[in-house]
């Protein structure tokens, strides 16, 4: 597909896409009839033709536009173009929680915390319609510019206490990781609180930047609770049970016990980053362009952006100029893009008449609606398409007379300070006596002489008697032996570490330090894992001890790498 592209009768031009998943594609779009930009979400062509596929994706649409709610997506649109089904979105520019966490970290308790109570309101809202996620996870969890989270991506969720037979038994749907067991085991016989479980999942990402695997498991392996603040510990593991009978009851149940420990925890650190990432999508850079469309009016395109459209292009409101507000510049000449500031509207814009007036020469009409172009004279037509003038040539730059009086005054500072220094050099530095200079050669090593026996001398007298012995001992057979600096000792060996299983790229990763399969320090090591071609992900720990050698499983199902012996 090349862009721009338009759908839906040229009604939206695909700028750009923005994600893919397993069954669809996201683009960011621009809403021609309403002058707004939404994200447009496509099935995938190769699932077009399948209609069970295409029913489930309509279903997103539907039960997403049933939930109104301020932490969830907003849906406007659902429709087909060329067989595919597509949904248009509100557009969200702030990124997902899983991207946050890759720039900045692990967040600090209290912000992780008020993040998921914002994701719990929505869950919540959804739960009042009988609606059950079941795929909440921080990548299905989108950030607003000013710091609100939205939940998206319903296409696998269970509306009301029946399903509609696109489930089957035993089916399994979601992602691993976030699912409670008894979702792992059926999808079809979930309720609210898979959905609580995975609400924990979540969290304890958001604290840990950790895969969360096998939370249920957490009582019997201190190490998964590791670096997660002592106060929110047992609501993680009540969140995450293996029995849904011993979770929170409901999804209200948690977001007031969410509430109660945000009281309890400390302060963030100041230098926390902000939730709030401003990013408006890119409004159109030097003005719109006017695109004839098949009735013989013009549509108006973003800036940047060509395409054939069709079918007239109604624009909701028109201010007191003329131009449509959340449009930069209109194109005001048939086929071409106007630069620069924009014209007043003549009075006839502002009082729509049912028949054509003139009025300097210039042709308007208003027929029964706002127009968006007019007509100008060809003269302050071609006034308008004029190239702006061309800067002056180098020879004939203009400097201001302040400048050049800057500059010379500069130059004869530096012109008085160089004169000083000439005649009055500084008097602290003082040539060395001549007598001093002795030129010195380079040192050489002095030769080697044969070794010599030393001189004996006699015993000598002492307070405590006098000295023993036969003689003067021998002097050593090998005077010569250079004396060397003893060999440090040796360091730990390496563990030796191979892979197995479904991951396409390892890295153990340890005090900003990474390293591939192979020879690898002791140590214990963060285990990143690429699965399906996509970015390595945290995927479980491992500790290595010296010497070891060790096989590491990946198992994509799970995204989780464990020691396979």
């Amino acid at each position: 597909m090349s862009f721009p592209h338009t759908i839906a009768d040229g009604r939206y031009t695909l700028v750009e896409p923005l994600g893919v998943g397993g069954m669809a594609t996201v683009f960011k779009a621009f809403d021609q009839r309403l002058q707004v930009w939404r994200a447009v979400k496509i099935l995938s062509p190769q699932y077009s033709n399948r209609p069970s596929l295409k029913d489930r994706f309509e279903t997103e649409a539907r039960t997403t536009a049933l939930l109104e709610h301020r932490h969830i997506v907003k849906v406007y649109d659902v429709g087909r173009s060329n067989g595919q089904p597509f949904i248009v979105m509100e557009l969200v520019t702030g990124g997902n929680l899983v991207e946050w966490v890759k720039e900045f970290g692990p967040m600090p308790p209290r912000l992780a915390v008020d993040v998921t109570r914002q994701v719990c309101a929505g869950v919540g809202a959804a739960h009042a319609k009988k609606v059950v996620h079941r795929d909440i996870k921080p990548h299905n969890v989108l950030v607003t510019t000013d710091g609100t989270c939205l939940i998206t991506d319903f296409g696998i969720a269970r509306v009301g206490d029946t399903t509609d037979g696109l489930t089957k038994t035993g089916a399994v749907f979601g992602t691993w990781a976030y699912m409670a067991p008894e979702q792992r085991a059926d999808a079809k016989k979930v309720d609210a609180r898979a959905d609580v479980y995975s609400l924990g999942a979540t969290l304890y990402f958001l604290l840990t930047a950790r895969t969360p695997v096998d939370l249920f498991a957490a009582e019997k392996d201190e190490t998964v609770m590791e670096g997660i603040h002592e106060e929110i510990t047992p609501l993680l593991i009540r969140s995450t049970q293996y029995s849904r009978k011993d979770r929170f009851a409901n999804v209200d149940e948690l977001s007031a016990a969410l509430g109660e420990l945000y009281k309890r925890l400390p302060e963030d650190p100041p230098d926390t980053p902000s939730l709030a990432r401003p990013q408006q999508p890119a409004a159109p850079k030097g003005g719109a362009k006017a695109t004839p469309n098949a009735s013989g009016g013009v549509t108006l395109m973003p800036e940047g952006e060509t395409g054939a459209v069709s079918g007239e292009t109604m624009v909701p409101s028109v201010d007191q100029t003329g131009i449509t507000p959340n449009l930069v510049n209109i194109a005001a000449l048939a086929g071409g893009a106007l630069d620069g500031p924009i014209p007043e509207a003549p009075p006839a814009l502002k009082e729509p008449s049912k028949e054509p007036k003139k009025e300097d020469g210039a042709e308007i009409s208003t027929p029964g609606f706002l127009p968006l172009v007019t007509t100008l004279p060809p003269a302050e037509r071609d006034a308008l398409q004029a190239p702006p003038p061309s800067p002056p040539p180098p020879d004939q730059v203009i400097v201001s007379k302040p400048v050049l009086a800057t500059i010379a005054l500069l130059l004869a500072v530096m012109f008085i300070l160089i004169l000083i220094q000439l005649v009055n050099p500084d008097p602290t530095v003082e040539d060395p006596p001549v007598d001093t200079l002795v030129d010195v050669d380079p040192p050489v090593d002095p030769p080697v002489d044969p070794p010599v026996d030393p001189p004996v001398d006699p015993p000598q007298d002492t307070d405590e008697g006098t000295a023993s012995g036969d003689g003067p001992a021998d002097p050593p057979s090998n005077p010569t032996v250079i004396q060397r600096d003893p060999l440090p000792p040796p360091g730990p060996r390496p563990a030796q570490v191979s892979v197995s299983g479904d991951t396409q790229e390892i890295w153990l990763v340890a005090d900003g330090r990474k390293h591939r399969p192979g020879s690898v320090p002791p140590g214990t090591y963060q285990v990143k894992a690429s699965f399906g071609g996509g970015e390595p992900v945290p995927a479980g720990q491992v500790t290595l001890y010296e010497g070891d050698r060790v096989s590491i499983n990946c198992v994509e199902a799970f995204l989780q790498c464990k020691k396979a012996n």
